[in-house]
């Protein structure tokens, strides 16, 4: 008969995914996860199996908490313009804490070579659901003639992920709203034409 736990997984996946969004994933080594989790060696491998599948639970975990509040922002009714102002209106003030770390996913992405192809996969679906929800927002928006019917919006939403990509780097070194709004404004006036 097995014992019953004598930790909180969420707990758990909360320190675990802090490590990993600090330290990436080669940085952080599982002796330090131990020493993060307070689970001694053979309970992490038996609740998780391997460094990497902990990982693989963390994206998960992290996903359910901070990309579940971007895409309700971008899901509101009616769907437009109005909720990617309102996305990045969020990532000001998201990334401008003197302690912002960046976007885990965006992170990971440095690491892509050192990553299995089902870490990459996981991460880069994560990042593709929001390219799906801004590039709905656009074509909404489109549609009522607030933008070009010569626009591609898919490749509108490309670009705004990848200047989101990038917001999330420059908020690690930046923390002036004014200058980050300032930033916002340009890459917005792009699809506001």
């Amino acid at each position: 008969m097995s014992r019953p736990r004598e930790y909180d997984r969420e707990v758990v996946l909360d320190k675990a995914t802090n490590l990993f969004w600090e330290k990436g994933y080669e940085g952080t080594s599982m002796s330090e996860l131990v020493a993060e989790t307070g689970l001694n060696t053979r309970s992490l491998y038996n609740e998780f199996c391997c460094k990497e599948q902990l990982f693989l639970e963390c994206i998960d975990h992290y996903g359910s908490k901070s990309i579940k509040v971007l895409s309700e922002i971008l899901t509101k009714k009616p769907l437009g313009l109005s909720n990617i102002e309102a996305f990045f209106e969020y990532q000001i003030d998201n990334v401008t804490p003197k302690n912002f770390k960046g976007c885990l996913l965006v992170n990971s992405l440095s690491e892509k070579e050192t990553l299995t192809n089902q870490c990459n996969t996981k991460i880069e679906s994560r990042i593709s659901g929001i390219i799906d929800l801004m590039h709905k927002c656009l074509k909404a928006e489109q549609d009522r003639k607030g933008i070009s019917d010569k626009e591609d919006c898919m490749a509108l939403a490309d670009y705004l992920l990848c200047f989101d990509c990038g917001l999330m780097n420059f908020g690690r070194n930046k923390t002036s709203k004014i200058e980050v709004r300032k930033i916002v404004n340009i890459a917005l006036s792009a699809i506001r034409r």
